[in-house]
């Protein structure tokens, strides 16, 4: 029952962004899990550690991790649980500039989910893919694939919000590399609102990154890097592993300089992570058209 519960702990304070004491009680249920040879308790434990490991940009000690995590998943005969791995290590590779790897990964795993019947996994699957596409350029086919995903999830009566909110900002990176900003701001829109109902602090914290986009496409270098700060206290560490966060860090400092930059990103990560949540929630009730109420009313600047 302690493993367990370090293990939910874990899961629960990587959602509220506080990612070092998530770390803490990973490491907790992983020593118990072990100790009483569950096998998946400790498969668990490591994927979400390989996840804290590889936003932090420790790309070999998120390799190293999810390997362990197949190797004790090996004698369990849960095919579903390898194809979740695979995926993990599909989006885990490009990093390291393994791309064709990357495709056989994604192969595999959807092979095991048309073949167990795992709906989430192909979806899952074609994110994958999507973000494989995008990265390498490949806009068109990452648009179609992205549209497709996002259509069945919404058909298809998904449980997990934070998947399509996620879906929802990579569509909107895409606009903003196209110049579309009017459709990157819908899918910001979106976004927002579906990860506001998550309470899923490093998701919305993606949805600040897609804002900060915007902002520097629209030609405001300031607004943007204060948005990357205020994305760091709702996530609870730095995103070292998003090369979207990457890109629009680099402008905002080349455009501001590292001062400029520093002074703006200070004021992101200045504002305390309930202030940076209700301006959010005013954020939507007002382009819903209604007021907010007083948790969502806009805290002054």
């Amino acid at each position: 029952m302690r493993a367990a519960a370090h293990l939910l702990t874990g899961a629960l304070l990587i959602n509220l962004g506080e990612a070092a004491a998530a770390e803490r009680e990973l490491d907790q249920a992983l020593t118990r899990f072990r100790r009483l040879g569950e096998r998946w308790g400790a498969d668990q434990a490591l994927v979400a550690r390989a996840d804290l490991s590889s936003t932090r940009g420790r790309h070999e000690q998120a390799m190293a991790i999810l390997e362990e995590a197949m190797e004790v998943l090996a004698g369990l005969g849960d095919r579903e649980d390898v194809g979740q791995i695979l995926i993990r290590t599909a989006s885990e590779r490009p990093r390291a500039g393994q791309m064709a790897q990357a495709e056989a990964d994604l192969e595999a795993a959807d092979r095991i989910a048309h073949e167990v019947g795992a709906e989430d996994q192909k979806l899952h699957v074609r994110l994958t893919r999507a973000d494989l596409a995008r990265w390498q350029g490949r806009l068109d086919e990452a648009r179609k694939l992205l549209d497709g995903a996002i259509a069945d999830y919404r058909r298809g009566g998904f449980p997990v919000e934070q998947v399509h909110a996620i879906a929802m900002v990579a569509r909107g990176h895409i606009d903003v590399v196209t110049g579309d900003l009017r459709a990157a701001r819908d899918c910001h829109d979106q976004a927002l609102r579906v990860a506001l109902t998550t309470r899923d602090r490093p998701v919305i914290a993606r949805v600040l990154g897609l804002a900060a986009a915007i902002a520097l496409a629209d030609g405001d270098a300031g607004r943007p890097a204060e948005l990357l700060g205020a994305a760091e206290v709702l996530r609870g560490m730095p995103d070292e592993a998003d090369a979207d966060l990457r890109a629009v860090q680099t402008a905002a400092r080349t455009a501001l300089g590292d001062r400029g930059y520093t002074l703006a990103f200070g004021r992101g990560t200045a504002r305390p992570r309930e202030e940076v949540l209700a301006a959010l929630a005013a954020e939507v009730s007002s382009a819903a058209g209604r007021p907010a109420g007083p948790a969502g009313r806009t805290p002054p600047r």
